[in-house]
């Protein structure tokens, strides 16, 4: 075991790889969903568990784009956009499927809603405001009217993977916030018994504590949602652990390939199903 551990600390992922290790996994995972009566159940089900270790990846990568993002809103437009340009690719290839009504893509938004809602709630949450030019009681209230609604959205709308995507999004928020906010006071130079007891903490049970904490969360969601398939979700804490915090070089094409990968693939896999 302690070997596994060393093995992983040597080796590291940038923001870059995880992308592609989500996007790769996804695309295992749509294969088996799309060309369920074309292949043998235990390739299916191999396939699906695979695919279950994108979405917590995603999550993970939400919460960091949510904290080093330099325009939250513009963020969110973005998702917001290429989710609704999935879901219109979606709805327009179905017209061509005699069996549309046995997927579910076409009962129920993508996921990528569910991420777009969340950023939302994150930034509610976070900075406690919607305008500067409203006063704090009218702000309060205007945060409380916008996450009653996506509330309201999660219990009226069905979206992919329901509320279990938000609560895990929600959760490592303040597993983030924990971590930054210890950092910090790791980085203060201001003698207090608080300092004193955080500089004790060094930086590799900081990262165990970090993982466990994330662990949890996803034990809470699978457990909660009671869902068999899920349970597979516990792997993506293996290319979370070999995160190192940094992006990586800074790529256009990786960047478009992440917001095009969701459509485009919907369209082909889809489409090719049909055929």
């Amino acid at each position: 075991m302690n070997n596994i551990i060393l093995k992983l600390k040597r080796m590291s992922l940038n923001s870059n790889s995880l992308k592609l290790i989500a996007i790769i996994t996804m695309l295992i995972d749509h294969i088996g969903y799309y060309f369920r009566p074309y292949i043998n159940n235990i390739l299916y089900y191999i396939l699906r568990a695979v695919g279950r270790i994108s979405m917590p990846i995603f999550a993970f990568l939400i919460v960091q784009g949510f904290f080093h993002t330099k325009d939250i809103k513009k963020y969110i437009i973005r998702i917001f956009s290429i989710a609704v340009i999935t879901q219109i690719i979606i709805f327009i290839v179905s017209i061509f499927d005699k069996n549309r009504y046995s997927l579910s893509v076409n009962t129920q938004l993508n996921i990528l809603f569910s991420y777009a809602l969340s950023l939302i709630i994150l930034w509610l949450i976070h900075n406690g405001k919607v305008s500067y030019k409203l006063n704090r009681n009218q702000n309060l209230f205007a945060v409380f009217l916008l996450i009653m609604v996506i509330i309201g959205i999660y219990l009226y709308i069905p979206i992919d993977y329901e509320v279990y995507a938000p609560i895990l999004i929600l959760l490592l928020y303040f597993i983030e916030k924990l971590r930054i906010t210890i950092y910090m006071q790791k980085q203060n130079y201001t003698v207090s018994i608080k300092k004193m007891l955080i500089s004790t903490i060094t930086e590799d049970q900081i990262k165990i504590c970090y993982i466990v904490l994330i662990f949890l969360s996803l034990l809470l969601v699978i457990i909660e949602s009671k869902n068999k398939m899920y349970w597979y979700m516990l792997f993506s804490i293996i290319p979370i652990y070999m995160y190192n915090g940094q992006r990586g070089r800074k790529d256009k094409k990786l960047d478009i390939l992440l917001y095009l990968v969701f459509p485009v693939q919907h369209f082909l896999l889809y489409l090719f199903s049909i055929i």
